[in-house]
């Protein structure tokens, strides 16, 4: 109806304006535009105009007020298509405002205002002298919890009890399962391989020694000689009985197996003998006791069993200990973890681009100072310009038709002509509001035309469906049964009351379509003429004459934005 009022005021038939429009439908959703009062008043004037006219086309009464009228068109070949429209605000690619979570004075900033900056050049320097402070203080405290922690975990090496030198236990004080304290006797060690001989030789003589001297030992009881070697020379005189002036020298003595704590023998060193005999003692002798408290877990020798230096012969369970160990240990971390905030917060003083990109403004400059540490003021901004993109809204009727690569058409009415986009994202996240659903869809633009910027409105055109070249009708001239009325100049009636003679009915079968045309697949040929009804009320009537009064101010140039009817719901096709 809306076409046929057009054409009726163009003084154009159906068929000449749709092939001046090159034969192609689109579904569309208008963006709402201020009209001014003067376009409305000429609006108002063209509109009683209209009026006129419906009332002289459709004269007569017709008692269900509706208004029964139709057009011949020939069949032909054309593109049939399914575009969703949207509006939208273009973006830059990315953004970020430069925010500060620290006070201080600013001490650099070296970029302007429509710089281009890359990700991690340094943008403004904040004095840290007070920061720096801290890390010290934390860096100390730091190191003491850790000292504190190291000499805690010496507690788990003592519930091992090693024999801190080779020997032979002589007596054993503990058995498996005793609870002991910190100092309890666990055994006494010596070591009888290496027995140690002290004797008194003149004083002269023993100034004339020096140790590691070799000798001879004279066992006492068995006249048995063994080796020796000087250990140990006294640096002072002793006087004995007699006025004798002696000083003491130790000697070593591999004892082969006799010789014990009760052995008495005499040496002679670089052919100068003692002047009395002494008693053997043995090299190591020595008690092992327990540092830390616990119970005896496992015993690992018996009495009279040879050990080796650092041999473990106790091991303890402590549950004091393993508690103390944990509780350093979270103090430990509690520290670190401390200290390793307080270094990060050095960096915050050291503000750098997140991105690569243009400086769109600069709010902070060398010498300000910053007193917020909320992250809320923005000292700049950067714009990544490498590519542009937007989001629209997609009905739930339509998002299945978008994938991820379609492109584009886009419109801007700041600039002239065409550009293209691409889809990149297709969300399963609807929004529902008043019964409707929505979902967005992402769009960019890779290459961005001259004048192209952020914050500029456009409109973008998506071809979801199309058939090309294909034998095509209005959907108004297919009725109930898929029945099309040909002209045929040899039928003398009409095939019903609505219908004008000389057409007939001819059954076809029907292809892809959008809201305005369908494709005939079989039943018609192309040069065919048929005809087109239409079924209107009188409030649609004017509903439509109010349409194309504003399209006709489009192309008149009366009201260059308006849109009579922009924003009403579209569902079949539209966004």
């Amino acid at each position: 109806m809306k076409d046929f009022l057009q054409n009726r005021f163009n003084g154009t038939s159906l068929e000449e304006n749709t092939q001046k429009n090159a034969l192609s439908t689109k579904v569309r959703k208008s963006r709402k535009k201020k009209i001014t009062k003067k376009k409305v008043i000429i609006g108002i004037v063209i509109l009683l105009l209209v009026f006129t006219v419906l009332g002289k086309f459709f004269g007569g009464d017709n008692e269900n007020n509706l208004l029964m009228q139709g057009m011949e068109e020939t069949v032909g070949k054309q593109n049939i298509e399914v575009i969703v429209e949207s509006n939208a605000t273009l973006q830059p690619a990315d953004k970020y405002s430069i925010t500060a979570l620290v006070k201080g004075e600013v001490l650099e900033a070296s970029f302007e205002k429509g710089d281009i900056v890359k990700e991690g050049d340094v943008l403004y320097k904040i004095d840290s002298s007070d920061m720096e402070n801290t890390i010290k203080r934390a860096e100390i405290s730091y190191s003491r919890v850790k000292k504190n922690h190291e000499n805690t975990l010496e507690l788990l090496d003592e519930l091992n009890i090693k024999s801190k030198k080779s020997g032979t236990i002589i007596k054993l004080y503990v058995d498996e399962g005793d609870d002991i304290t910190a100092g309890t006797k666990i055994a006494d060690v010596k070591n009888s391989d290496v027995m140690i001989l002290a004797l008194p030789f003149n004083s002269n003589d023993a100034k004339n020694m020096s140790i590691g001297d070799k000798g001879t030992v004279t066992l006492n009881s068995t006249f048995e000689t063994l080796d020796c070697i000087v250990t140990k020379i006294d640096g002072a005189d002793t006087i004995l009985t007699g006025n004798r002036i002696v000083r003491y020298v130790e000697v070593e003595v591999q004892n082969p197996g006799a010789i014990n704590n009760t052995t008495e023998a005499a040496a002679v060193v670089n052919n100068m003998a003692c002047v009395a005999s002494g008693v053997f003692e043995y090299s190591e002798e020595f008690t092992i006791t327990s540092k830390v408290g616990g119970t005896i877990e496992t015993l690992t020798v018996s009495q009279g069993d040879k050990v080796n230096k650092d041999q473990v012969i106790v091991i303890l369970d402590s549950e004091d200990v393993l508690d103390q160990v944990e509780s350093s240990q979270m103090s430990l971390d509690d520290a670190k973890l401390s200290y390793d905030n307080t270094l990060e917060k050095l960096e915050d003083y050291t503000i750098t681009a997140p991105i690569t990109g243009t400086v769109v403004t600069k709010n902070t400059k060398q010498g300000d100072n910053l007193d917020n540490t909320n992250g809320q003021n923005t000292l700049a901004e950067i714009y990544d310009l490498s590519y542009l993109k937007f989001d629209i809204s997609v009905d739930e009727l339509d998002i299945n038709k978008m994938k991820v690569g379609q492109k584009v058409k886009i419109t801007c009415d700041s600039l002239e002509g065409t550009f293209e986009g691409a889809v990149t994202n297709v969300s399963v996240a609807g929004t529902t509001l008043s019964g409707y659903t929505t979902y967005p869809v992402t769009v960019e633009i890779k290459e961005v035309p001259e004048g192209l910027l952020p914050g500029m409105n456009i409109t973008a055109e998506i071809v979801v469906e199309q058939a090309q070249d294909v034998l095509a009708v209005p959907v108004s001239a297919v009725q109930r049964g898929n029945i099309v009325y040909v002209k045929d100049a040899s039928v003398t009636t009409a095939p019903n009351k609505n219908i004008p003679v000389g057409y007939k009915e001819v059954k076809v079968e029907t292809g892809f379509s959008n809201s305005t045309y369908i494709e005939i697949v079989s039943g018609l040929s192309e040069g065919d003429v048929i005809f087109v009804p239409y079924t209107v009320s009188s409030g649609s009537a004017i509903f439509n004459a109010m349409m194309n009064m504003s399209e006709q101010m489009n192309m008149e140039g009366m009201s260059p934005h308006g849109n009579m009817g922009a924003g009403m719901p579209n569902r079949g096709g539209g966004f």
